[in-house]
């Protein structure tokens, strides 16, 4: 009798050192899974920042480009009145004033 109940303390103590030794693996790989996800929100978080900067870049280029249109168009219907002027009114605008 007394060894039917040693046999059973250890299958117990046995199956319980199994399920706290898988626990610990366990957390062991849930606190690496964790690592891996702090590393990747770092970096995502840098290519944030870069993204930011470089959109700021790109838009700052394209007012730019926006604003040399917008001159080149005003400057070339400027030259087409004054053309125009000049062709009806005389180089000099004598003939208009």
């Amino acid at each position: 009798m007394d060894t039917i109940k040693l046999e059973e303390i250890n299958l117990a103590i046995k199956q319980t050192h199994t399920s706290i030794s898988n626990n610990i693996n366990l957390v062991i790989e849930r606190g690496e899974k964790l690592e891996d996800l702090e590393e990747k929100s770092l970096q995502l978080s840098k290519n944030s920042n870069i993204f930011y900067k470089k959109a700021k870049k790109v838009r700052r280029y394209m007012l730019c480009n926006d604003i040399k249109i917008i001159v080149s168009v005003i400057i070339f219907l400027s030259l087409i009145i004054w053309f125009v002027l000049s062709m009806t009114c005389g180089f000099s605008f004598d003939k208009c004033f």
